[in-house]
């Protein structure tokens, strides 16, 4: 009796529903509607196989990354990559992957040298005798990362062991504090073509001197979607008026929105000018990434976006959120993208058709003009506003 109005609280508002674990059933997964009242709809499906698989004309393609040793209910770490780490558990039935034992440590607040993702090696896996990844078949590149940040290892030869993956040994007596050249410093080992033995990748831990540790793990299947510092793929996600020294925001599909930043020599993007605001306590409408419409940016002239040569999706997400506008037609102003109009007389209010509900305008096929994609707007009636852009490679 699955009524979408009712579910979702009124009309034109987004109900997503998940169903985890679901397996095919003679090869194919059906999904099935019956009629009660009025005919049967939907608007998108998504099927994604395993935790973090992805679906694509070329197979599953998997991108598994775990941040070791972090405790029950530790939200997932994003890297300044956009990458994100999920917290460790152990590996059951239930669930694709996961530690076949052990114990964890947290230091927080430990400096972390030769890394720009320190929040990977501020927690440990120790005492265990393996991991196990569940994936499909194909070649995989796995990636373990260690540091030694144990207060009573204090040089080498003090902590010493094996590591395999499936079965095979790919590092023989290995020491974390040598390896990475002194105390609480990165060192990553990547090992390529690594495929799954009876549907898994089992890593495995044999002790020597001390116990094995590990601080994170990756999983990736070759052409496995994935943010790379070098990667050719550009995604800027920006939360728009957001305060100086403001974390990055994690929307609800694990993207990453930076806060906000006026533009200079130094940087490649940022605002030209302008006002910023947060009302961290809004509620709004029609969204799954609330704290993406609580801050605007508000009296600009523009945004700038210094990007390679290429086609870029750029996405434009309004909300009116100040008090002091009721109804329509109380903010009005026009958007340019490379001096080209493509919002004219835009009322967010109007277009979202009540005050703080989200509305998302996209515009494909953008091409930077002398090196930048640079959005402008032109006052009407108040002052132009956004909450955030996105500039993404196609």
């Amino acid at each position: 009796d699955f009524d979408p109005y009712a579910d979702a609280g009124e009309f034109n508002t987004p109900a997503v529903k998940v169903f985890k674990a679901v397996e095919p059933v003679d090869g194919k997964i059906t999904i099935s509607f019956t009629y009660g009242v009025e005919n049967p709809q939907i608007c998108g499906i998504e099927i994604v196989g395993g935790d973090s698989a992805e679906a694509s004309s070329g197979g599953e393609q998997v991108a598994i990354r775990v941040n070791c040793g972090t405790a029950d209910g530790a939200e997932a770490y994003t890297d300044e990559d956009g990458n994100l780490w999920q917290p460790d558990q152990l590996i059951s039935d239930d669930v694709e992957w996961g530690a076949l034992d052990g114990e964890i440590i947290q230091r927080p607040t430990l400096e972390i040298k030769n890394t720009k993702a320190p929040g990977i090696y501020q927690s440990e896996t120790y005492s265990m005798s393996g991991y196990q990844f569940k994936v499909p078949a194909g070649k995989y590149t796995v990636k373990l990362h260690f540091a030694e940040t144990y207060e009573g290892i204090y040089g080498e030869g003090q902590r010493v062991f094996n590591v395999s993956i499936n079965d095979k040994t790919v590092l023989e007596d290995f020491d974390p504090y040598k390896e990475a050249g002194g105390f609480a410093t990165a060192v990553v080992k990547t090992f390529d073509d690594i495929e799954p033995v009876d549907g898994a990748i089992t890593i495995g831990f044999e002790y020597g001197v001390e116990n094995p540790q590990i601080c994170g793990i990756e999983v990736i299947s070759k052409g496995a979607k994935t943010v790379a510092a070098n990667s050719e793929k550009l995604a800027i996600r920006v939360n728009c008026g957001t305060a100086d020294g403001t974390e990055a925001y994690t929307d609800e599909d694990g993207k990453v929105w930076q806060p906000d930043q006026l533009i200079s020599d130094d940087l490649d993007w940022g605002a030209l000018d302008g006002e910023i605001i947060q009302r961290p306590t809004l509620e709004i409408s029609n969204t799954k990434a609330p704290g993406i419409y609580q801050s605007e940016t508000y009296s600009m002239s523009g945004y700038e976006f210094k990007v390679p040569a290429g086609k870029y999706t750029v996405i434009l997400h309004f909300a009116e959120t100040y008090e002091g506008i009721s109804g329509q037609g109380q903010r009005v102003f026009d958007v340019s993208i490379n001096d080209k109009k493509v919002l004219e007389d835009f009322d967010p209010y109007k277009e979202a058709g009540k005050f703080a509900t989200a509305v998302v305008k996209e515009f494909k096929g953008i091409e930077p003009v002398d090196g930048a994609i640079t959005i402008g707007f032109e006052y009407g009636v108040e002052n132009p506003q956004i909450c955030g852009i996105e500039v993404i490679a196609e």
